[in-house]
């Protein structure tokens, strides 16, 4: 048979649980609360006799007790370990959270499921890192637009959509033209200024399902899904070409930008990535030496 803790170990044990940062709680099976930790208090503002045997919703709202707190809490009860990830905002926090929450079945002595001990652990930290590293991953540092790796990805599943969808994929390369001049008069760090500024003004003609990444150097990439007439594939580029129509203005001087296009497109020209990539260099090269806007197509 199982003792009971000594006042003297109830003591020690309440000093631990009050020592870890987590939230930590304790609901019976009525949805009451029994123990909460000092950082569940401090995270809700709220005293220990404002939430201990209250009922969980009186603490948290109805709405997120009905949505949230007991359908978990009921599998609990029912002998099943949960846990979970999502954002949360509390009353002793500046900002929301992102919280790592479990529920794990507390047992009687005669292991039955008398109540269920929650816990929740930050880790805001942990995904903002995740989301850090993942910009570096897939996003060219300087035009912040999704990097040669990272285009090549979209390009690849805008590809597999078609091929299993019966539909289309397009690529269109762009070069700027003679831009080696630009970092030639103006330096480089003045040639960055120029690449951002046409990244940005290729983004703002583009529509949401039109992709645009940064190839290397001076080179972009499009990828647009779905299908495309010659008509609207002719419009893609002239919109690509206006873009960079304007002057670009900078303090190092004022240039003119121009671009060279080269498009290839499943299925007519193609079933393979390879071979896309290649089709749309080489025509895009073609346009460089000829200077004709339809000379891709």
């Amino acid at each position: 048979m199982e003792q009971e803790l000594t006042a003297e170990q109830a003591s020690a044990l309440i000093s631990i649980i009050n020592s870890v940062k987590d939230h930590l709680s304790i609901v019976d099976r009525q949805y009451r609360y029994q123990i909460v930790n000092d950082a569940y208090l401090r995270a809700t503002c709220r005293r220990r006799d404002e939430i201990v045997g209250h009922y969980v919703w009186d603490v948290i709202g109805d709405e997120a007790f009905q949505n949230l707190a007991k359908p978990n809490l009921d599998r609990c009860l029912r002998g099943h370990s949960v846990c979970y990830q999502a954002q949360f905002s509390f009353p002793g926090y500046d900002e929301p959270k992102v919280m790592e929450v479990t529920y794990e079945p507390v047992l009687d002595a005669q292991g039955a499921v008398s109540s269920v001990m929650v816990s929740t652990h930050d880790v805001t930290e942990l995904e903002r890192s995740k989301s850090q590293l993942s910009e570096l991953a897939n996003l060219d540092p300087l035009t912040r637009l999704p990097n040669r790796r990272h285009v090549r990805e979209i390009l690849s599943k805008a590809l597999a959509r078609a091929m299993r969808d019966d539909g289309e994929c397009h690529v269109f390369f762009c070069d700027l033209n003679d831009f080696k001049c630009i970092n030639d008069e103006a330096g480089h760090d003045n040639g960055d200024v120029v690449l951002c500024e046409v990244a940005s003004r290729l983004r703002s003609v583009l529509r949401g399902h039109e992709d645009l990444g940064r190839w290397g150097g001076d080179e972009f990439l499009v990828v647009i899904g779905g299908s495309l007439s010659d008509a609207q594939r002719f419009g893609v580029v002239s919109r690509l070409r206006d873009a960079l129509l304007r002057p670009i203005h900078i303090e190092a001087g004022t240039y003119q930008v121009g671009i060279s296009v080269g498009s290839a497109h499943y299925p007519d020209d193609g079933a393979d990535l390879a071979t896309l990539l290649r089709l749309g260099d080489s025509r895009m090269y073609q346009d460089k030496s000829s200077r004709r806007a339809d000379s891709s197509f």
